[in-house]
């Protein structure tokens, strides 16, 4: 297995840690994608020895090994609930760059989110692209059971849509004048994620900032 001083780390990284999981299912009880999909590979033990496979040369990197891995919401329960204290976040982090590092395909639907991510006015028009290419390319880079299907207004593939589309955060908020007993400003700093895919998150803390008596900027 070819390897590097980087990628050296982090294979010893993995090992480390997986060598201290007991198996012992209590990471089971919690885990969300198990709850979906009843399926050992969904939970972390699963997760765990499958990367232990691969670096033992008993599984092959492919596509199917990757959703596997990548099916994991980092939500961290079952770090929280591990009685060993399995840094399972470490584990999935760094086998995810493992084998990106072994895959064939270098350009890949990540690279490509996060050229679009970088470009606010090309994301922002993506939002609202109805072009049967686009949906095409859409369609097999996004995973079906991903939550980023339910924001695009995509309605000829996606019929579990459930809104219009995500208008961003900047065309949902007027500008704030502070009033005589406001406590003062706070500055409100929005990534991609709130602005364009989920700008109820911010609309929430721009309301809870109010409440409080602040006035966001």
């Amino acid at each position: 297995m070819k390897s590097n001083s980087l990628h050296s780390r982090l294979i010893r990284e993995i090992e480390t840690e997986a060598s201290k999981c007991a198996r012992c299912g209590a990471c089971q009880s919690v885990c969300p994608v198990f709850q979906v999909t009843k399926r050992e590979q969904g939970v972390a033990r699963g997760k765990i020895a499958l990367a232990e496979a691969f670096l033992r040369n008993e599984v092959c990197e492919g596509k199917g090994l990757e959703k596997i891995i990548n099916n994991c919401l980092l939500c961290l329960a079952c770090k929280e609930n591990c009685p060993n204290n399995v840094d399972t976040e470490l584990i999935i982090r760094n086998f995810r760059a493992v084998l990106n590092y072994y895959s064939k395909s270098r350009v890949s639907s990540k690279n490509l989110w996060g050229h679009v991510f970088k470009n606010s006015r090309f994301l922002e028009s993506a939002l609202k692209l109805d072009n049967i290419s686009v949906f095409e390319y859409l369609e097999r880079v996004v995973p079906a059971e991903s939550g980023i299907r339910l924001r695009y207004p995509f309605s000829l593939l996606f019929d579990e849509r459930l809104t219009s589309g995500a208008r961003p955060l900047k065309s949902r908020i007027k500008p704030e004048i502070p009033s005589p007993d406001s406590k003062g400003k706070a500055l409100f700093f929005v990534g991609c994620t709130t602005q364009y895919l989920k700008p109820e998150i911010g609309l929430s803390a721009i309301d809870l900032m109010n409440a409080i008596g602040y006035c966001t900027v």
